[in-house]
């Protein structure tokens, strides 16, 4: 049976070129997205994003048509791997919204930089964090230089559910001649930013929010 399915697949592969000039097939890349640490060398678990959909090869094209293969992603899925080569399904990434325009749509992964993700250490938790700029104004002692908030869209989850969510508005602030946005501790648990009312540390496990005298 399965060599059938690969017959067929070439079969049909084999026709698209002949008749379009491009050649198409299935394809299944994995990324890792995170992984935890034990003792602090050791890899225990992987996050891992698997994008599945059909890659295309233009047999004649000209040189400036872009990569030699395009590849068009239609699934996403996401598991946990443990050490043993074990994997847990993730099922629970629902802020991973799909965005439909009138001409093309894309869908929000944890791959290529929508969202910083790192493992709770301690816990069998990770988080998922995603900026975007929120406003714009003139420094008040620079006036040719501009200063923006952040807006943050935090996501504590395991692989059955999501734990914890919460948003919030933040002030990048100077240290060291560079904006700092925020400050997250090494176990990425505590994460502490910069708000209009003052530092503020929120606590990832607990789920609350504490003035911090991170600026005094």
């Amino acid at each position: 049976m399965h060599l059938l399915k690969n017959s067929i697949l070439f079969g049909g592969s084999l026709c698209m070129l002949l008749m379009t000039g491009c050649a198409v097939w299935p394809y299944n890349e994995k990324h890792i997205i995170a992984v935890r640490h034990e003792n602090g060398t050791n890899i225990v678990e992987r996050l891992v994003q698997s994008d599945t959909g059909w890659a295309s090869w233009a047999l004649l094209k000209p040189c400036y048509a872009g990569p030699d293969v395009s590849k068009s992603p239609s699934k996403y899925t996401y598991y946990i791997e443990g050490k043993s080569g074990r994997r847990t399904q993730v099922e629970c990434l629902t802020f991973l919204k799909k965005h439909d325009f009138e001409n093309h749509s894309y869908q929000d992964t944890l791959w290529r930089g929508y969202y910083d993700v790192r493992p709770v250490i301690n816990t069998n938790l990770w988080l998922a964090l995603h900026r975007t700029p929120s406003s714009y104004r003139r420094t008040a002692n620079d006036t040719n230089r501009w200063e923006h908030d952040r807006s943050f869209e935090l996501y504590v989850f395991n692989s059955r559910e999501i734990v914890h969510q919460r948003s919030w508005t933040a002030t990048p602030w100077r240290q060291d001649g560079t904006n700092v946005e925020f400050r997250i501790d090494a176990t990425n648990q505590r994460i502490t930013y910069q708000t209009t009312q003052g530092y503020e540390t929120y606590d990832v496990l607990r789920d609350t929010v504490a003035p911090s005298d991170m600026g005094r």
